[in-house]
C-alpha cells in the first residue's frame, strides 16, 4: 500500500510546475488545517495552559469525580444579551463540557426562544447559566452576579462559580436539592434582615426560601428540606402545627430561635414579648425542651447597663470532655430546661459563669437595675432527636443578625449547626477562588498539553512527509535513467 502511494506521488511530481502548485497546495491545506481543525480539537477536550494564579479555569478532584459519575444527560446552558458575554464563564463551562460526555453544554444562547420548546423557565434569566435534566423537571439558574463574591464597592473578589455550577449538576443527577425553608406568617424576622445568614447557606448552595402554609400546598419534605424559624411573634395555628408534627414524624429538621425578650436600642430599654406561643411550646415539648419565661443576664464587668444581656456563651462540644469557649455572642437570651433526662437531648450552648435570670415580668428592667452577683451558668441551646429527626433550639435570634454573624465564632458554630440539620444528601461546597488581574485560559492536566503538542506535530508533518515522499520517488525513477 505505502509502495503504490509512493509511485503515485512520483509521477505527480514529475513535471516542475506540478511540484509547485502540489506544495502550495499542501502548505494551504496545512494552514486551514491548523486554523480550523486544531482550535476545534482543542475546544472539545480543552487543551490550553492557564497561567492564572488561583486556577479559576480549572476544575477542582471534587468536580472531576462527580462528573466522572454522571449516567444520565445533564444540560448546561448558559443565556446571555449579545456583547455581555462573560469569558470566565464561557472558559470554564469548555472545562466542564470536556470532562464529561454526558454533560451537554450550550453557550452563546442569545434568547430563551433559541432553548428547546418543551423547557419551563425562570423569568428574568437573561445572562444567566441553567441546569437541568432532559425535561427540565429538575433545575437550577444562576445570573451572572450569582457567580460571584463581591466587596463594600461592588468589586469582584473571588468567583463561586464552580462551587454553584458543580453543586447544581449533583443535584439534577441526583434528581433532588437541599431547600432551607424559613417559616414566615408568624410575624418573623425576614430572610432581607439576616443577609449574613442567608450569604453563608448560599454558599454553601442549599435553595433558600421562605415558607407560609397560607400561601402554599407544597409539603415540607424531610428527605429534602431544613425548616428555620426565626423570632416567631404570634403561635402556629392548629392545622401548621399538625403539618410541621407529620414533617417530623417522618424524620425532619428544625432549627428555631426562639426570643422571649428584644433590647431597643433607640429608646435603651428591654422589652418582652406578650405572646406564650403555646403551639411553638408544645412542640419544643416534644422534644424534652423548653423556653422559660426570662432572661439571662451577666455579671460581667465587660457589660453595662441593660446590655448585661449580652452573653459570651460557651459551645459544649460532643465527646470532649473540655468545654471550649469560642466567643459565640448572644443577646438576650432566655434559659431552657431538659424536661426528660432520657439522653435525647443536648447541650449545645451554655451561658458563661456568673449569670443571672430574671422572670421577664413588668419590673424586668428594675430587676435587673438591682443585679448582684451572678451565681450560675444557664442552658441556652440545646438539640434532641426524636427516631430521625431532630430539633435545634437557640433562646436568642439576634445571634444570627449581620452585625454578630461575622465573629468568627458566630459564623462557625452556625455553619456546624446547619451541617448537622441538612439531610445526608448536602451539596458539594467548594468554596470561592479569588480573582487575579490574568485573563488567561487555564487547562493544567499534563496529558492534554501532551495530546495538543502531538496533534499540532501530525498536522504539520504529515503533509511535509507527502512532499518528501513525492520528491524522493521522482529522484530514484531519474537516476535509474
Amino acid at each position: 500500500m505505502m509502495g503504490k502511494i509512493k509511485e503515485l506521488l512520483a509521477t505527480v511530481f514529475r513535471e516542475k510546475k506540478t511540484k509547485i502548485d502540489l506544495v502550495i497546495i499542501l502548505l494551504t491545506v496545512t494552514l486551514i488545517l491548523i486554523n480550523i481543525i486544531f482550535p476545534t480539537i482543542e475546544n472539545r477536550y480543552s487543551l490550553a495552559t492557564d497561567i492564572t494564579r488561583n486556577r479559576i479555569y480549572s476544575l477542582s478532584e471534587t468536580s472531576n469525580q462527580i462528573l466522572a459519575k454522571l449516567e444520565e444527560n445533564v444540560y448546561v446552558y448558559s443565556i446571555c444579551t449579545p456583547g455581555q458575554e462573560d469569558t470566565r464563564l464561557q472558559e470554564l463551562l469548555k472545562e466542564y463540557s470536556s470532562m464529561s460526555s454526558h454533560l451537554v453544554v450550550r453557550d452563546n444562547i442569545y434568547s430563551l426562544s433559541a432553548m428547546p420548546a418543551d423547557f419551563t423557565y425562570p423569568k428574568n434569566s437573561s445572562n444567566a447559566i441553567m441546569i437541568t435534566n432532559s425535561d427540565g423537571t429538575y433545575s437550577r439558574t444562576f445570573t451572572y452576579e450569582d457567580m460571584y463574591i463581591y466587596d463594600e464597592d461592588g468589586n469582584k473578589t473571588s468567583s463561586v462559580a464552580e462551587n454553584k455550577i458543580t453543586a447544581a449538576i449533583q443535584g439534577v443527577a441526583q434528581k433532588n436539592f437541599v431547600n432551607i425553608r424559613f417559616l414566615s406568617g408568624h410575624g418573623e424576622t425576614g430572610i432581607n434582615d439576616i443577609d449574613t445568614f442567608i450569604s453563608m447557606l448560599d454558599l454553601k448552595n442549599y435553595i433558600i426560601s421562605t415558607y407560609d402554609f397560607s400561601t402554599t400546598n407544597i409539603k415540607l419534605n424531610p428527605k429534602t428540606d431544613v425548616l428555620i424559624i426565626v423570632s416567631p411573634k404570634a403561635d402556629l395555628e392548629q392545622n401548621e402545627y399538625d403539618s410541621i408534627r407529620d414533617y417530623m414524624s417522618n424524620g425532619g429538621s428544625i432549627l428555631a430561635l426562639i426570643d422571649r425578650t428584644s433590647f431597643n436600642t433607640k429608646q435603651g430599654v428591654l422589652q418582652k414579648y406578650a405572646s406564650q406561643l403555646p403551639l411553638f411550646q408544645q412542640l419544643f415539648e416534644n422534644y424534652s425542651m423548653q423556653v422559660n419565661n426570662d432572661v439571662i443576664v451577666s455579671d460581667s464587668n465587660d457589660a453595662t447597663g441593660m446590655r448585661k444581656t449580652v452573653l459570651n456563651a460557651v459551645v459544649v462540644r460532643q465527646n470532649e470532655e473540655n468545654e471550649i469557649e469560642r466567643n459565640v455572642i448572644l443577646n438576650e437570651a432566655s434559659s431552657i430546661d431538659i424536661l426528660d433526662r432520657s439522653g435525647t437531648v443536648r447541650e449545645l450552648l451554655v451561658s458563661g459563669d456568673g449569670c443571672n435570670a430574671y422572670t421577664v415580668d413588668d419590673n424586668i428592667e428594675q430587676n435587673i437595675a438591682k443585679l448582684g452577683s451572678g451565681k450560675e451558668s444557664y442552658l441556652v441551646g440545646a438539640v434532641s432527636t426524636l427516631k430521625e429527626s431532630r430539633i435545634i433550639l437557640i433562646t436568642d435570634s439576634t445571634c444570627i443578625g449581620d452585625d454578630i454573624l461575622q465573629i468568627n465564632g458566630n459564623y462557625s458554630f452556625f455553619n456546624d449547626v446547619i451541617n448537622e440539620l441538612v439531610p445526608a444528601n448536602q451539596p458539594v461546597y467548594l468554596g470561592g477562588r479569588p480573582l487575579d488581574n490574568i485573563n488567561v485560559k487555564n487547562r493544567t492536566k499534563t496529558i492534554n498539553k501532551i495530546f495538543s503538542y502531538i496533534v499540532l506535530l501530525l498536522i504539520i508533518a504529515v503533509p511535509l512527509w507527502l512532499i518528501y515522499c513525492g520528491f524522493r520517488g521522482d529522484s530514484r525513477r531519474k537516476s535509474k535513467r
